[in-house]
């Protein structure tokens, strides 16, 4: 009898494990690039609208479009520094790793020198 209480405990608080984090809210996830701009013209005109396509598809929101860094330490800053917000790194990771953003970033390749990088957020406390 004592057994088939502790499977019963067990299944209860794997059950209950599972579904908190189930309906747990995941934490947003930034992609942070560093952009250096070789070619403006073709930046802008021909790999922006594609990669503004793919944004969208995965809910990405600009919190930060080229803004200048001021540098506190360390090596000198790229001259543009851009901030997405995603709803999860998950998300984030589905985005960065699809065919449609790595085609992207090979179009960019001549215009831009950009390096990126995604980080998961955390709760402030």
């Amino acid at each position: 009898m004592k057994s088939i209480f502790r499977i019963f405990i067990l299944q209860l608080l794997t059950m209950l494990v599972f579904t908190s984090a189930a309906f747990s809210q995941a934490k947003p996830a930034y992609l942070i690039s560093k952009v250096t701009i070789t070619d403006k013209e073709n930046y802008t005109k021909i790999y922006m609208p594609e990669l503004r396509k793919v944004w969208a598809k995965y809910d990405a929101v600009f919190l930060v479009r080229q803004g200048a860094p001021i540098s506190l330490s360390g090596d000198k800053p790229a001259p543009g520094v851009s901030v997405l917000k995603l709803s999860s790194m998950a998300k984030a990771q589905e985005m960065s790793s699809s065919e449609e953003f790595k085609k992207i970033r090979e179009i960019a390749k001549p215009y831009a020198v950009i390096r990126s990088y995604i980080v998961e957020g955390g709760e402030s406390k």
